[in-house]
């Protein structure tokens, strides 16, 4: 047992120790979910890339985008998201510029830098 007192409000059969664990392994998960959805592309808010890849191709999911942009990585230097479509759009550029419409362009992260 871990020491604490009878008025911790804890059910009888748990202690402290167990509660860290539970907390340690919620923790563990959340962390590798996050690190899953970033998958190594850094978002930058209120910021767009210039050029389409294909003007004409809207995207309803980062995820899709993602895809297709790392399967064009030779065209595809990022995603922005137009807030005004509610779309992904991939695009050539590879200078992030400042958005006055709300968007948010994804970038692959650099090394070292935060997702």
């Amino acid at each position: 047992s871990s020491g604490i007192n009878a008025e911790w409000p804890l059910r009888p059969g748990i202690d402290l120790l167990d509660i860290m664990k539970l907390l340690q392994l919620f923790l563990g998960c959340v962390l590798l979910q996050v690190a899953v959805a970033n998958d190594g592309w850094c978002s930058h808010e209120d910021k767009y890339l210039s050029g389409y890849v294909r003007h004409t191709d809207k995207y309803d999911t980062l995820e899709e985008a993602k895809t297709l942009c790392d399967e064009q990585s030779d065209k595809c230097n990022g995603i922005t998201y137009e807030a005004s479509c509610d779309k992904y759009t991939l695009r050539k550029g590879t200078t992030l510029k400042d958005s006055r419409h709300s968007e948010i362009s994804y970038i692959r992260c650099e090394e070292g830098e935060e997702e």
